[in-house]
């Protein structure tokens, strides 16, 4: 029986993980024209100038690339976190007002799953920002040395 259940809960990741892409999207393409702001302003579109660096860093730069895997790991686990704690914050909030539990229990149950999710989306904001910006810093250093 257990076997069977495994493609289920696979499947459900792969929808948490969409699910949490469509929904903070909007976040990294913001974080991402606050660091290229200044090219912004100068008539260059944020994603052809994010997406020239970032091809720019991955093809010059293996060690780079390295950090650079690792941070889009972190940020995909983080957002997946804020869905899952906030689908968690979703059920336990259910069974605390339709089954007869705890008050106490109930409420710490909630507050931890709100907590958990708050927390990865804070996480999940810092290095989004973060990523664009060593994109940038390193794109514009290699650009230097390579001029």
């Amino acid at each position: 029986m257990f076997l069977f259940l495994v493609p289920l809960v696979y499947l459900l990741g792969l929808i948490v993980d969409r699910v949490s892409d469509m929904s903070l999207s909007w976040s990294e393409r913001l974080h991402g024209r606050r660091v290229y702001s200044a090219l912004i302003k100068s008539g260059q579109t944020w994603p052809a100038v994010f997406h020239a660096d970032h091809r720019l860093v991955r093809m010059k730069s293996e060690e780079l690339t390295q950090v650079l895997n690792y941070a889009r790991s972190r940020i995909r686990i983080c957002r997946g976190w804020v869905v899952n704690g906030s689908m968690i914050a979703g059920g336990v909030a259910v069974a605390v007002t339709k089954a007869r539990i705890e008050p106490n229990v109930g409420v710490a149950a909630l507050g931890a799953a709100i907590g958990v999710s708050l927390l990865c989306l804070v996480i999940y904001q810092v290095d989004a920002h973060e990523y664009a910006a060593k994109v940038h810093r390193q794109a514009a250093w290699l650009r230097g040395v390579n001029a």
